[in-house]
């Protein structure tokens, strides 16, 4: 398939997508609407059961809208759940779209050493013993400066290749003085820091699934 086709297409489902949201929205915010439609029921049944041979009060009844708009809620209620049992399947099957193309989680930790625990497991679970550290934006860290700090040889102002040790020291530096968005990147997966406390982790599917139970046994957040 032709690539802009394929993002027309992606497109166009977003925005219908965002557009039926908008309008559960609106149907999701009726429950503050049945809630006071519930306390006007607790009154109106106590007036009735104090003034049950009152004709004036039947007279109200009768001559107001209340029948017609009961039917009228009633025949939504059943426009709307046979909507919904008649989309499940698009439901189930737009769920498993959205779960098989994405490539990443969102994490939250507490400190570098949480988030430097977790890229020593990942890297131990896919045999590996390096990563790439490069700032997300070029620039926006000197490289020179903890190569200085810590007596490396600088090979590259734009990339640093490091191992655990290395890659621990650099967490230090990045975490505690004037933070930037940084990349780690190994040949298996790619955690992109936007803060002290959030990285995103990118992975194929199998390697991201490995990645989200290593995450989840060391009770790092994960975003939804």
């Amino acid at each position: 398939m032709n690539p802009k086709n394929l993002l027309d297409i992606t497109r166009k489902l977003e925005a219908n997508l965002v557009s039926l949201n908008k309008t559960f929205e609106i149907i999701a915010s009726a429950k503050s609407g049945f809630d006071e439609i519930k306390k006007d029921l607790v009154l109106l049944n106590e007036l009735i059961q104090e003034n049950q041979e009152s004709i004036a009060l039947q007279e109200i009844l009768s001559d107001s809208k209340l029948l017609s708009l009961s039917n009228k809620l009633q025949e939504f209620e059943k426009q709307t759940n046979q909507m919904i049992n008649d989309n499940a399947d698009l439901i189930v099957k737009l769920d498993v779209l959205v779960g098989k193309s994405k490539n990443y989680i969102d994490i939250a930790f507490t400190d570098n050493t949480q988030l430097f625990e977790f890229i020593a497991s990942a890297l131990h679970l896919f045999d590996e013993e390096k990563v790439i550290f490069k700032p997300a934006l070029i620039g926006t860290i000197d490289l020179g400066v903890i190569a200085k700090v810590n007596n490396w040889k600088l090979e590259s102002t734009q990339v640093m290749e490091a191992d655990l040790d290395r890659l621990d020291k650099i967490l230090n530096l990045l975490m505690h003085n004037a933070f930037a968005k940084a990349v780690i990147e190994s040949n298996n997966f790619k955690v992109t820091l936007n803060s002290r406390t959030q990285a995103r982790i990118r992975a194929n599917q199998d390697n991201l699934k490995k990645l989200e139970f290593i995450a989840r046994e060391k009770n790092l957040a994960l975003a939804e």
